[in-house]
């Protein structure tokens, strides 16, 4: 089986972790898979990290580089268009040349772009049975207007994966023939599994507060702020939260800003992008993971949240909201609390919960970890496998 995604290791979102997590168990239960990935050189030349027990294969996605006749639009235009072209013929070369050599017998598209279409067209020409993994962003009603790709992909593919309740119907929404969506659990990155057998992870230093973290993209549909409003709430409560964010993002500025005119500057430690290792130090020093994502516009929510199952790993109770497959992922009152998205009362409250009682949280972290190796790669590979009717090995 060959994957095929622009979403891919050594990037370190959800997609890329969850389709390593996937790749990772089917090659522990002894399938023989890989995965090629269409990545922009900067990136692919980083090196992926630990070795994996699947294969690779990168095609580099050039990026377009400014010249001086962009100053003139009309030159810039036609200079963008050439580009444009000139890529999809490499790229798409690179992508029918590979498959005729490796000659898979499955192609699974693994995140949805503007060459899917023509990945699933070479991948039938070869007699490769196909499918595509829906996630639930990317079929928002503003992206499908303006991506046509993804009704031409997700009509094409041979099977639908959807890695949530709500992401399934989602894809049973659009204005295409969908012929049965799968549900099959998304998976955690062979790291996170690791840590979460480990038989101690060390524990929050002692302190009169709460510690709260925070581990995302900085964008407005994180809800990031809404969090930050919880806090303020919870000082005149005369309950002392701290927050620590990791991540980076076009949102950051705004962020500050309200920590500021909310005097909260000392209480809000913006950390930047942090490599895993010290991404992990930062959770494990916490009481609690709190995301809080809400629906910026219809459709613009989360398809799961592998950052809960992450957090879980590490034995910390989660906070998310009742938004997109944020519910599917938090198993409400056994591995965290969930609140209303968009509220920052509601979400004080949920945070007010844990301060007040130390053994729910430990109750919580402790089947946030049971939850995590639910989703190990090797039983996240096995409901793959499963779900496109592979045979048992």
């Amino acid at each position: 089986m060959l994957f095929v995604s622009s979403d891919a290791r050594p990037l370190r979102g959800g997609v890329a972790r969850c389709l390593d997590g996937w790749l990772t168990g089917l090659s522990e239960l002894g399938y023989r898979v890989g995965i090629l990935s269409l990545l922009p050189p900067s990136i692919a030349g980083r090196g992926c990290g630990p070795e994996r027990p699947y294969q690779e294969w990168f095609i580099h996605n050039q990026q377009r580089r400014g010249s001086v006749v962009d100053a003139a639009p009309p030159l810039r235009k036609l200079r963008t268009a050439g580009f444009i072209l000139l890529h999809h013929l490499r790229v798409r070369r690179r992508i029918a040349s590979t498959l005729r050599l490796l000659r898979p017998v499955r192609v699974v598209v693994g995140y949805l772009d503007p060459d899917s279409p023509y990945v699933l067209r070479q991948a039938a020409s070869i007699g490769a049975s196909t499918a595509v993994v829906c996630y639930g962003t990317e079929l928002r009603p503003a992206q499908v207007l303006r991506a046509p790709y993804l009704l031409t992909s997700i009509a094409a593919a041979g099977q639908i994966l959807s890695i949530s309740r709500f992401t399934r119907d989602l894809v049973a929404g659009l204005p295409a023939e969908v012929s049965n969506p799968r549900v099959v659990s998304p998976s955690i990155a062979a790291e996170t599994e690791r840590l979460a057998r480990l038989d101690q992870i060390s524990a929050p230093g002692s302190s009169s507060g709460l510690s709260l973290v925070t581990v995302a993209r900085l964008v407005e549909r994180k809800g990031i702020q809404h969090t930050i409003e919880a806090l303020a709430i919870l000082q005149q409560q005369g309950i002392d939260a701290r927050l620590a964010v990791v991540g980076a993002g076009s949102f950051e500025g705004r962020l500050r800003c309200m920590a500021s005119e909310r005097g909260l500057t000392s209480h809000v430690t913006f950390l930047g992008p942090l490599d895993d290792e010290d991404a992990v130090a930062v959770v494990c020093g916490a009481d609690v993971f709190v995301l809080t994502p809400f629906e910026s516009e219809p459709g613009q929510c989360e398809g799961y949240g592998i950052a809960y199952l992450e957090a879980g790993a590490l034995r910390k109770p989660v906070i998310g909201t009742r938004s997109g497959g944020i519910p599917e992922a938090i198993l409400e009152h056994k591995t965290g609390l969930l609140a209303e998205p968009a509220s920052p009362a509601s979400i004080a409250g949920t945070i007010a919960r844990l301060w007040e009682s130390k053994e729910l949280g430990e109750r919580l972290g402790a089947a946030g970890r049971q939850w995590a190796l639910a989703h190990s790669p090797r039983a996240a590979g096995g409901a793959l496998a499963q779900a496109l009717g592979m045979a048992a090995l």
